[in-house]
């Protein structure tokens, strides 16, 4: 007989079957009476892996416009996240990663190509103790690799599942079974030969605790679920192998899913299942697979289904009960499912295209076993029923509806407390933008908007730590994962923070008003620093308008270059998280930083910068408008020149080109002659007036558009755009590695390298650049590289860069005289500029240390002329280079470099020596 259930039953026999697995069970009164009552309440909606899964989906959207935005909020989350002493606000980054992707993220190439920065904070999520950031991690990953598949481990690294694997032998079981569930998913979806691997190695050692190895069998399941056939007929043999060592587990639970497994491949292969029973050799373990075997030749669910469904059910039963609990805080989670006040919501959701549909009355199954350790409570009863009832229903009142349980967000927060936004301040600060559809109304996330016409209703108060002076409100919208805590409004309520430090990084309504004064600037920029060196950007957004004029005054505090240096730094690191709170101070901003200053002021480290960042984020013909009401300068220039050079500048206007044409002939350098030929492609008919008004200059203006190449010629290269960089790039090296015999790149190498080299003065991301560069040098040879000699020096400093500069010397060298290489770095050593020098000596010195076959030694006299002279300069950076450099000509010429040295002072002497120790 087929019997079908209703699901209110299902449910019944599902928890006696788990009760009923207790070792120390005994049928009492009390039980019967759980039972009964349980039928009478309504039943708890199925809850399934997809659906939590896909419920992540439903939270609101946050949409980014370009690769550079999506990079930078990378960036920002893989700070928070990294932040383990703050729980919470991990907990929320993770969220705002979900709105991301449901924000259409994942089409950049920024987000595959960055969300590894992520994985370390990941880790430390799934590390923690806290059980709903872990969860929440662990959902998230789960989602992650439904997105990407095989290529999730290029994407977020091994690491992830390692650190996953570590967490099952947990004792907390909600821990322990939300990593299963991640790594059941990874596996699932990532049907690689290194998956597999994983699994064989680290699973199935025997020294492995139990729950590993259970963990193996149930790996098992899905594989043989859910990979594609040909991937197991690959791996039959390694699989069998590892079943029969599974069914002869000392685990149960492990010999139970290895015995599910072993069915499974009775099936896929029933040709091959007589000499896998005569390979085990066991009559016990064939007998019971021939029983199992026949219960579930009627089973119409997937084992993969059943595990992973179970697992999550067990999951949110867990963190119901667990958030009833009193003293325990309740945590919302995004992930959970919950029921729309509309009747006509489906609560349905989309599965997989190779996950079959549930029926509405589900047929009876052989249950799997249940961990009996979740059931150990109910061993001990308490003397009073009803309590047993209210923790078995899981209910937080005697026969309460369910929708009094799942609440829809709009009434989860009225009863959220402000003890709960004291604890995140990022979180709201990060809300979408946009306004939420019907499809993602369910986000736990609130809309920006609405929170701010909140707030303007309901002021929010000022608050005086460790207090809380609390307002006369009743609805107070709040995403916090906090527990809810009642206060009196007309009252004054302690707070219990976890420690005053983090009380006064965190709260939001306690963020210090920034208010700058004369003669506390130092004050003034550490507060500010307290919240960019933690990544909490987005805490200061209240606030930014007071902050962006305090910053202005601090920079220009021209008799303490502390403070100005600390100024410009903070303006960097603000800009890029609030440019349009920016952009009205622009004129201020490039009225600084276009003044000549002095080559030794640290801030000209960072002012080239921004002004980078200044090209990615703002639209060039916004940026040429701003510049040319500036006070000229030779800055400014080169800025106007790099602005017009892009292609998406307008100089069709007359009077912005009469004032270019000013600009460009008061100091009549190189960026004047660009600027020039800009305007005569765009508009010929002002260089023509130009001419006829300044007669005296008709001979520059022949020397400058006597340079202006072909148009033929220009539409053979792509042009750099600070937007565009990755599109430029792609397009360079579709055109190297084309064999087209028409096209004759030496036609115009050289003007596509100085299009390069203008490129690294538009954006921060040199790495690709020198990238290209070695790309091109491989495929069409090292013709014209002294182009780029001035930006290997300019960029040696930094250690990405370095690296990748070694492979291009090396490979110039490989072609070129070592004498002819070196000789053009000395020509940068009695340059102005601090760093030029620095940097130029410190090639000199690797280059000469490398050099194994004395190449170099024809530009020995003219190398020791100039160190004889830096390594008495003033400054001390220089002085050390110089020193290095020495050392490394002792090692290969230390007959030529001996008389040099002996004429150094007895302090000079000693350093070289113990730099050539080393």
């Amino acid at each position: 007989m087929n019997m079908i259930l209703t699901e209110e039953k299902i449910y019944q026999r599902y928890r006696f079957r788990e009760m009923h697995q207790t070792k120390n069970f005994k049928r009492t009164k009390t039980f019967l009476k759980m039972l009964s009552f349980a039928s009478q309440t309504q039943f708890k909606p199925k809850i399934t892996n997809e659906n939590i899964i896909s419920s992540s989906e439903k939270i609101t959207p946050f949409a980014i416009k370009s690769d550079s935005a999506c990079a930078r909020e990378l960036n920002r989350m893989a700070i928070q996240l990294n932040c383990e002493a703050d729980w919470c606000a991990q907990e929320a980054t993770i969220r705002n990663v979900v709105a991301l992707i449901n924000g259409g993220a994942m089409k950049f190439m920024a987000f595959e190509k960055n969300l590894i920065k992520l994985s370390p904070g990941l880790i430390l999520s799934i590390k923690s103790v806290h059980e709903t950031l872990v969860k929440q991690a662990c959902y998230l990953i789960a989602r992650l690799s439904r997105e990407y598949e095989s290529n999730f481990f290029k994407v977020l690294g091994v690491d992830i599942l390692k650190s996953l694997s570590t967490q099952i032998p947990n004792n907390t079981q909600i821990i322990s079974d939300s990593c299963k569930l991640a790594i059941l998913s990874i596996i699932r979806y990532c049907q690689t030969k290194q998956m597999f691997a994983y699994v064989m190695k680290y699973y199935l050692n025997k020294a492995q605790k139990p729950e590993i190895r259970q963990l193996a069998s149930e790996s098992l399941c899905v594989i043989l679920d859910c990979w594609k056939r040909s991937l197991i007929d690959s791996y039959y043999i390694k699989i069998t192998h590892a079943l029969k060592i599974l069914l002869k587990d000392s685990y149960e639970e492990a010999r139970y899913y290895a015995k599910k497994a072993t069915i499974t491949v009775f099936a896929l292969y029933p040709d091959r299942k007589a000499a896998f029973m005569k390979e085990l050799d066991d009559n016990k373990i064939i007998n019971d697979l021939e029983s199992d075997a026949s219960s579930t030749i009627s089973q119409c669910d997937r084992q993969t289904d059943e595990i992973m469904n179970m697992i999550s059910e067990r999951i949110e039963n867990m963190s119901s009960s667990s958030s009833s609990v009193a003293g325990t805080p309740k945590i919302v989670s995004s992930f959970r499912k919950v029921e729309n006040e509309n009747p006509n919501y489906d609560l349905n959701v989309k599965f997989e295209p190779n996950i079959r549909k549930k029926m509405e009355k589900t047929e009876i199954q052989c249950l799997s076993h249940i961990n009996t350790n979740d059931c150990s409570k109910n061993d001990d009863i308490c003397s009073n029923p009803k309590e047993e009832i209210e923790n078995f229903t899981l209910e937080t009142k005697n026969n309460s509806n369910i929708h009094n349980v799942m609440k829809t967000p709009e009434n989860s927060y009225k009863k959220l407390s402000r003890l709960g936004k004291l604890k995140t301040p990022e979180i709201e600060a990060f809300s979408p933008r946009t306004v939420a559809s019907p499809s993602n109304k369910m986000s736990l996330i609130p809309v920006r908007n609405a929170f701010q016409n909140k707030l303007k209703r309901n002021p929010s108060p000022v608050i005086q730590s460790p207090k809380l002076q609390t307002s006369n409100t009743n609805k107070r919208h709040s995403n916090s994962p906090i527990s809810q805590k009642s206060f009196d409004n007309n009252g004054v309520s302690q707070i219990n923070y976890r420690s005053r430090h983090i009380s006064q990084n965190l709260s939001m309504n306690s963020i210090p008003m920034f208010q700058f004064e004369e003669g506390q600037e130092m004050q003034f920029l550490q507060s500010i620093s307290e919240f960019i060196n933690t990544g909490r950007f987005f805490a200061l957004e209240n606030s930014i308008q007071k902050i962006i004029p305090g910053l202005l005054i601090c920079s220009v505090k021209s008799n303490e270059k502390k403070i100005s240096s600390l100024a410009v730094r903070h303006i960097y690191e603000l800009i890029k998280v609030f440019p349009e709170q920016f952009e009205l101070s622009l004129p201020s901003l490039f009225e600084i930083f276009f003044a000549d200053l002095p080559s030794e002021d640290e801030m000209t480290r960072f002012v080239p910068l921004i002004l980078k960042e200044v090209q990615c984020l703002y639209n060039p013909n916004l940026l040429i408008k701003v510049a040319i009401k500036q006070f000229p300068s030779s800055q400014l220039t080169k800025f106007i020149s790099l602005i017009c050079s892009q292609p998406s500048c307008d100089l069709s206007n007359c009077e912005l080109c009469c004032s270019l044409i000013n600009i460009a002939l008061k100091f009549k350098n190189s960026e004047s002659k660009n600027i020039l030929i800009q305007i005569a492609k765009q508009n010929p008919d002002m260089i023509i007036k130009a001419e006829t008004d300044f007669l005296e200059e008709s001979s520059y203006f022949e020397e400058a558009l006597g340079e202006i190449e072909s148009s033929a010629l220009e539409k053979l290269y792509p042009h750099f755009s600070p937007n565009h960089m990755d599109e430029f790039i792609t397009k360079i090296l579709e055109i190297v590695d084309s064999d087209n015999p028409n096209d004759n790149f030496d036609d115009y190498r050289y003007h596509l390298y100085h299009e390069i080299e203008r490129a690294f003065d538009q954006t921060n991301n040199i790495v690709s650049l020198f990238n290209l560069i070695l790309a091109i040098f491989e495929k069409k040879g090292i013709q014209d590289y002294h182009i780029f000699i001035n930006q290997f020096s300019c960029y040696y400093h930094d250690k990405k860069s370095q690296l990748i500069i070694h492979k291009i010397l090396n490979f110039i060298s490989e072609s070129e005289s070592l004498f002819v290489l070196i000789n053009s770095f000395l020509n940068l050593v009695n340059s102005d500029e601090i760093e030029l020098v620095k940097n130029s000596v410190s090639i000199i010195s690797y280059l000469v240390k490398n050099d194994s076959n004395n190449c170099s030694k024809p530009v020995l006299p003219k190398l020791i002329e100039n160190l004889e002279r830096l390594i008495s300069h003033k400054n001390f950076y220089i002085r050390m280079c110089a020193v290095k450099c020495y050392a490394s000509l002792s090692v290969n010429y230390k007959s030529d470099v001996t008389n040099s040295i002996d004429n150094l002072t007895l302090a000079q002497k000693c350093l070289i020596s113990k730099y050539c120790d080393l």
